[in-house]
């Protein structure tokens, strides 16, 4: 994976809005020698953070079936830059230097760059495709989360003892999930949190304020940079990245946040969001071992038990974003129900009370 940092003066330009996709630039991100792009129709356009447009393709030679009929291009495609930005580019960069490696089930990407500003990913039309993207607050079978942290020992075992620098963009912590971080949690939203989900009396006093949730978050940063077995992990991966093939695989979405972390970061976060509160407290421990299990088969370490559990409890603390994700970002019942499991894993959990937390 060690890919050289890029010269961007030849590459192909990233498009800033839907109209720059344009039947030239698609015969050029496409690679195609012997057959052109001659017309682009928008189906649909999401706005937002991260914007979507879902294209028709007509090409020369119609018929191949090699050549996906739709896509969905993927980036910031509006005209001032965003924010968000540089988790665009992030992920334009795993599925152009890192994805192609893995032997996990992906989204299939076509043309993947960025020009250190902005990125794009134009991927196959999933929905097109017959796959299904379950809600982020259904409550998943037990069953069917261990087939999701069986695909995240896979990513893991392949990926164990992996530096920062290799490829040359990877760093140790997601640099968009921190950033986000410190601008979503201010006082007004986290004491607004706070009452709205009724979390006065269920998480410890020394999380009341914002002061102390940012302390927590900082040690935990400071713990997951020191540690010596990082890999790459997702950032992100609530039950809300997973989409369903019309074969039934399961598989993430959005790899904006990948970076090195502790294996532990996406094994607590998914299964603290994915099951209902008493699902988890029944299941996590034989999950947790089945997850421990899936990376000794995958080629990745033996980890004792009681080691596994004690960083599993840490990394709870993560789940505590949702209390301060807005209505723009998701559906109000949705962030009501995975507050409930998150805040609810901390109180279990307690991941203050560890060393170090």
């Amino acid at each position: 994976m060690g890919r050289e940092k890029l010269d961007f003066r030849n590459h192909l330009p990233v498009p800033n809005s839907a109209e720059a996709l344009t039947p030239d630039w698609f015969t050029s991100a496409l690679g195609m020698d012997d057959c052109r792009v001659e017309a682009v129709e928008l189906d649909r356009f999401v706005a937002g953070a991260t914007s979507k447009a879902f294209l028709r393709l007509r090409y020369s030679q119609p018929g191949r079936p090699d050549l996906p009929a739709s896509v969905c291009v993927k980036g910031n495609l509006e005209t001032e830059s965003s924010p968000y930005s540089v988790s665009h580019v992030t992920e334009a960069r795993f599925f152009r230097d890192i994805a192609p490696a893995l032997d996990i089930p992906l989204p299939r990407s076509f043309h993947a760059d960025e020009d250190g500003e902005r990125g794009i990913v134009v991927f196959e039309d999933l929905a097109a495709a017959g796959a299904q993207f379950p809600i982020a607050s259904t409550a998943w079978a037990p069953a069917d989360v261990a087939k999701i942290l069986e695909l995240l020992a896979r990513l893991h075992s392949a990926t164990w003892g992996t530096r920062a620098g290799n490829p040359w963009w990877l760093e140790v912590g997601s640099t968009a999930l921190r950033r986000g971080g410190e601008a979503l949690f201010t006082p007004e939203a986290w004491s607004g949190g706070m009452d709205r989900h009724r979390l006065r009396k269920l998480l410890p006093e020394s999380l009341h304020e914002v002061t102390g949730v940012r302390a927590a978050n900082s040690l935990l940063q400071k713990h997951d940079d020191a540690s010596q077995a990082h890999v790459l992990c997702h950032g992100d991966a609530h039950p809300g990245q997973v989409y369903v093939t019309p074969e039934g695989t399961r598989a993430l979405l959005d790899w904006q946040t990948v970076s090195l972390a502790p294996w532990a970061k996406d094994v607590s976060y998914f299964l603290g969001g994915a099951l209902s509160v008493p699902d988890r407290r029944d299941h996590e421990r034989d999950l947790l071992r089945g997850y421990l299990d899936a990376l000794v088969r995958c080629g990745g370490p033996a980890i004792p038990y009681d080691q596994a559990w004690t960083d599993y409890r840490r990394q709870s603390l993560q789940g505590l974003v949702w209390l301060v994700v807005t209505d723009a970002m998701q559906d109000p019942a949705v962030v009501e129900v995975m507050v409930e499991r998150y805040a609810t894993a901390v109180a279990d959990l307690t991941p203050l009370h560890l060393p170090g937390g």
